[in-house]
Formats: C-alpha cells, structure tokens, sequence
C-alpha cells in the first residue's frame, strides 16, 4: 500500500460521470490510503481546488486537442505547479497523446487499457519521481548559492563520462569567461593546465583514483584560459 503521512490526496478532472465512477473504483481497488478524492468537470474548477486543498496528484480525463491545449486555465495549471500531473485518454488518440505529450505530462494512460495495478504503478512511479525531481532542484539551489557567495570556480566532474560543470563567479573574475556555467569535456582541464604543472598534477590525481582510499584531493597549479 501506498503510504503518505496524512494518506494521499487525488484530483480528478473528469467530465463524464461513469468515467469518473470506474476510476474512483479502481483507485479503490488499489488499496492506496486516500486522505482525500475530489473530482471537478474543468480546469477552472480544479484551480480553484488546488488553491484550497494542494493535491499529491493530478488526473485528467479531457481530452486534449489543439484548442483546448491552450486553454488559459490548463496552461496556467500545468506553468505553476508542480503537482504530478497525469492525462487519461478514452482510446488510443493521436492527436490527445500529442498534446499530452507537449503539454509535460507525467504520463498518459488509456482509459479503455486501465487497471488497477496499472493505476498503481503509475501513481508510485510520478510521486517518486516528483520527490526527486524536489531534491534535485534542492541541490542545485544550494550549489548555486554556493556558487555565487564566493569567487573560486565551483565544479563536478563526473568521471566515468569524462565531463564536467564549471560555475561560480570564479569563471569570470579569475578566468576571464563572461558565462557563469560552462559544461566541458575533461579535456578542456588538461588542455588549460600549464605545461610545467601537467605531469606533477595528472601523476597525483591518477594515484589517488588507483589507492581508492582518498576522497579528498588538494594541489595548487597554473591554468590557462
């Protein structure tokens, strides 16, 4: 079962009252914890609930064409939430998968295709990659402040793909770069440190990787821009 602190909370956005009768039973049926189930028939209606009572999900079962995918209430919906937001189709429309598709949808199940544990899978995999999605903006957050409090160059470099993320206002103060982030290939490092420093400081860093006991390297050395 699913579990949230206070159990979950789902928004429906459902016009036709035996689809939003069969969806109701097979949430039911998913033993999911449900602190609250409110079902509105437009989009107007479902801004007006979010303002009121802050969904953990999001179902929609409208269609979607090219007139109603500019709706200025679903454009706002979709623009300042970050609710995970799921579009139910009545069958395998092309043109409704389309605009789902560009409008971000966490994901677009078929109504005639919906089971329960299909339902289930769905709802675990958009809240847990909702969850991650909130740490991850977390961290960058945090870096980035990092970034601009101090004048040295911030970087991760991830090894196994021989790139890395230069930021901070280092790159600009120290380096002479006028961008405050630069993605670039391991190479770009190498390439910049000066001739005589080259073999002392690629020597020291190659020793570390191969005694696998340091997690912490330190070296002073001559870059050029």
């Amino acid at each position: 079962m699913i579990r949230l602190q206070e159990g979950l909370k789902v928004l429906l956005i459902e016009n036709i009252p035996k689809d939003k009768d069969a969806f109701l039973q097979l949430l039911q049926e998913c033993r999911i914890e449900l602190a609250e189930f409110v079902s509105v028939e437009n989009y107007d209606a479902a801004l007006v609930q979010i303002r009121n009572s802050t969904p953990d999900i999001i179902f929609s079962g409208l269609k979607i064409d090219e007139k109603s995918a500019t709706d200025q209430s679903l454009q706002e919906l979709r623009s300042h939430t970050t609710i995970p937001f799921i579009t139910l189709s009545p069958n395998e429309d092309e043109e409704n998968t389309f605009y789902s598709i560009l409008l971000s949808s966490d994901d677009h199940l078929f109504k005639n295709e919906l089971s329960a544990p299909f339902l289930k899978k769905s709802i675990q995999y958009c809240l847990e990659r909702n969850k991650k999605d909130a740490e991850l903006k977390e961290i960058i957050e945090r870096f980035d402040l990092l970034a601009k409090a101090t004048n040295d160059i911030v970087w991760d470099w991830e090894l196994t793909k021989r790139r890395s993320v230069w930021m901070g206002n280092g790159l600009q103060t120290n380096l002479g770069y006028s961008e405050r982030t630069l993605n670039v290939d391991t190479d770009f490092w190498e390439k910049g440190l000066h001739p005589e420093d080259l073999r002392r400081v690629m020597d020291k860093l190659e020793n570390i990787f191969k005694e696998g006991r340091v997690n912490k390297w330190e070296d002073e050395y001559r870059f050029r821009t």
